[in-house]
């Protein structure tokens, strides 16, 4: 549930997935979502792969399987500089997430929390009484 509305996000390959298949996996999780939802703030997310399926991971969220932190100048000109995102395939090593289970041809499942506040530490930072300079 995320902001009062239950929340599942659903990703899958382009192509080489059995529809057919996800669907009837999607329509399992959401009856058994709907009669034990989870507490505020948890939304679920399942991620298809291409290719037979060889099972449901449910697994914590793991490494990233893109590496965009490389970029190539294009070009330069008084305007500014244009630059290509290079994106490549990172393949996880780490057989406990749901990056590498993916990797591996399993449906995964995992519940995430968006809230990454800092509860505990928001008093502290008011106590700093901090203030724009004029």
């Amino acid at each position: 549930v995320f902001q009062g509305v239950p929340a599942i996000a659903v990703s899958q390959e382009i192509s080489g997935v059995d529809t057919n298949n996800s669907t009837k996996f999607i329509s399992q999780l959401v009856t058994r979502y709907i009669d034990a939802p989870f507490q505020e703030g948890i939304i679920i997310s399942v991620n298809i792969p291409a290719g037979e399926h060889k099972g449901i991971a449910i697994r914590p969220m793991g490494d990233s399987y893109l590496d965009t932190a490389n970029y190539e100048l294009i070009s330069t000109s008084d305007s500014g500089q244009i630059y290509k995102r290079n994106i490549a395939l990172q393949v996880s090593e780490n057989d406990e997430t749901d990056t590498f289970a993916y990797q591996n041809g399993y449906i995964t499942v995992t519940p995430l929390k968006f809230d990454w506040t800092s509860y505990e530490s928001l008093e502290q930072i008011r106590g700093w009484n901090l203030e724009l300079s004029n």
